[in-house]
């Protein structure tokens, strides 16, 4: 069992293998606390792998945990989008005509009933318990920015790499003992130089490299980090199953809006999730429309 006050993240991503959308990573923090008596809840306000969940659960989960960490629910889109922080990830969005109508209105698709019923869950404990939710941070690549990564490292999952490191990054300022586990990145298992290439003169120690599990210990100047890379967390870890809710509900927004914007200029369009087969049968599909789409087609396609 973990001790109350340790500082516990988790990290998942979300549209890594589809041909079209987005790129979503998400850390999930918290502090370990006393668990509550009672049951866990379940139906509609649990966590859980996203793969095992549907987008409504997902979404009042998410926005639940986010009210009751006092920061307030996002009312719109473009308020949750702040959680990557970086400008140029509205710059990028700008840019595609299809991310545009970024004010969308939060809850999109649970009921507030919901939301808040999560929230409260969430306030007395019971969401995960023995955590306690303090928010969410966002890394979120549209298509243009994930096809410029491609380009810098010629490497999908270096590109992956670089935005969970980024993450990692911006709680290590902070300070103080933490403890991230990340859902484990494909079938690499072997960490300790990618860390040391990523944080030049941290002593890095490799505490397990097993099948399982990979986990090192970072001795920075301010902050002990033990970070664990392992596979299916987004199952077994809550804090990872709660980051992977919300990559995937970030992803699942930004889809909406681009099958939104493709099905008004093309209305016999089916929307898609963009996942490779399906995403080759929306651009035959757009292609057969016979307007002029190559040069949309050319910056929504992914180059890996």
């Amino acid at each position: 069992m973990t001790e109350s006050g340790v500082l516990i993240h988790g990290i998942d991503e979300a549209g890594y293998g589809p041909l079209l959308g987005p790129l979503v990573v998400a850390r999930c923090d918290a502090v370990s606390v006393a668990p509550p008596r009672g049951r866990r809840p379940r139906g509609k306000t649990r966590v859980a792998d996203s793969k095992r969940m549907n987008i409504p659960a997902m979404e009042a989960a998410v926005l639940g945990a986010l009210a009751a960490a006092g920061e307030g629910a996002p009312r719109t889109l473009e308020d949750w989008l702040r959680r990557d922080g970086r400008p140029a990830l509205i710059a990028a969005l700008d840019e595609l005509p299809w991310y545009r109508d970024r004010d969308l209105r939060l809850p999109r698709f649970a009921s507030e009933a919901d939301c808040s019923a999560a929230a409260a869950a969430a306030e007395e404990g019971r969401l995960i318990p023995g955590l306690r939710i303090e928010g969410f941070a966002l890394r979120v690549l549209p298509e243009s920015s994930l096809n410029a990564s491609f380009e810098r490292t010629g490497n999908k999952h270096a590109t992956l790499f670089a935005e969970v490191v980024d993450l990692v990054d911006a709680v290590v300022v902070r300070g103080g003992a933490r403890r991230i586990v990340v859902d484990r990145l494909g079938g690499r298992r072997y960490y300790a130089d990618a860390l040391a290439a990523s944080f030049p003169f941290v002593p890095i120690s490799p505490l397990r490299e097993e099948r399982a599990e990979s986990r090192y210990r970072c001795e920075f100047p301010a902050a002990d980090l033990d970070i664990a890379f392992r596979v299916k967390a987004d199952a077994t870890a809550p804090e990872v199953s709660l980051a992977s809710m919300a990559a995937k509900y970030t992803r699942e927004l930004l889809m909406d809006l681009f099958n939104r914007y493709w099905t008004r200029e093309c209305p016999a369009l089916r929307p898609t999730a963009g996942y490779h087969e399906d995403g080759q049968r929306f651009l035959a599909d757009l292609r057969a429309t016979g307007g002029d789409v190559e040069a949309a087609i050319r910056v929504m396609m992914r180059r890996r």
